[in-house]
């Protein structure tokens, strides 16, 4: 009975380390903006950008797609020639203010999001 106590309370707190020690990787959170309402960015460095992560897409028909705000220094550039990576709980997208179509074979720089 004690060794079956025992044994509960290692696996209970063996249970509660693993929980605990496994870093969770949270996603990035970006300032809302653009929409039906046309909401602008709060920081005028700052431009209002279509959310890629979403199935949204303004140029066929999503009038009402949200956006995020990034300014030139919340973007990490990925992918191209050189296959950047972009930084944990993020992925690479096409990069919408170059003239780049990743479509068209080139080697088209992405931004992560």
């Amino acid at each position: 009975m004690l060794a079956s106590a025992i044994f509960s309370t290692l696996l209970g707190a063996a249970a509660v380390f693993t929980t605990t020690s496994a870093s969770a990787v949270l996603a990035p959170t970006y300032e809302f903006c653009g929409g039906f309402a046309a909401i602008q960015c709060k920081d005028p460095a700052q431009k209002c950008y279509d959310d890629p992560r979403d199935k949204c897409d303004p140029k066929n028909g999503g009038f009402d797609c949200g956006g995020i705000c990034l300014g030139p220094d919340d973007i990490d550039k990925c992918g191209g020639i050189l296959g950047r990576r972009c930084p944990t709980g993020t992925r690479c997208f096409n990069y919408p203010d170059d003239e780049c179509s990743p479509g068209s074979g080139a080697d088209c720089i992405g931004f992560c999001v």
